[in-house]
């Protein structure tokens, strides 16, 4: 069954994180891959080996933690374990300003879910799964996007709370 998504969410914009610091190398392997596709989906040039038609998707973001967040799990992360590897970290040069993000979805109810995943995904052990839960639901309330297209036409639009706003139809 051939779908054609409007909204494409890859982690990471490349090596350099967007907004994510470290960027796993599997995040950015995916999102590199995720973004080509974004492009060369309404790109008439681009050959398809299956053949598809093209379209144009209507909007891609990358999601990324402000550094305003991060800062916060730094300080209380520090308070619980002083001699942490993390309490020397470039946050300001390693993670975007809150006001960097042009979309934030709140999402508490769902932080339980989200640390039950984490802790089946052995692969990538995370310091956040030390914090009390609490300290978790404090630091990933929220989800933080950057809309990448369309471009916003300027840093004042309004902070969207819908990741498909604009959009008439989700996948077709």
């Amino acid at each position: 069954m051939e779908k054609q998504c409007e909204l494409w969410l890859p982690a990471d914009k490349g090596s350099e994180a967007v907004g994510c610091g470290y960027g796993h190398p599997d995040h950015i392997a995916i999102s590199k891959t995720t973004t080509l596709a974004f492009h060369a989906s309404s790109d008439d040039r681009y050959v398809d080996p299956e053949s598809l038609p093209t379209w144009a998707p209507s909007k891609l973001y990358y999601m990324g933690i402000p550094r305003e967040r991060l800062w916060r799990w730094l300080e209380e992360y520090t308070k619980l374990k002083p001699d942490n590897d993390y309490r020397d970290m470039d946050v300001d040069s390693m993670f975007k300003p809150e006001s960097a993000f042009t979309t934030r979805l709140e999402v508490s109810a769902y932080v339980h879910k989200r640390r039950e995943a984490a802790a089946k995904h052995r692969s990538e052990i995370s310091p956040f799964e030390t914090f009390p839960t609490s300290m978790h639901a404090a630091v990933f309330s929220h989800d933080y996007f950057e809309l990448i297209h369309p471009r916003r036409n300027s840093a004042s639009d309004a902070l969207e709370r819908d990741l498909f706003e604009g959009i008439s139809e989700g996948c077709g």
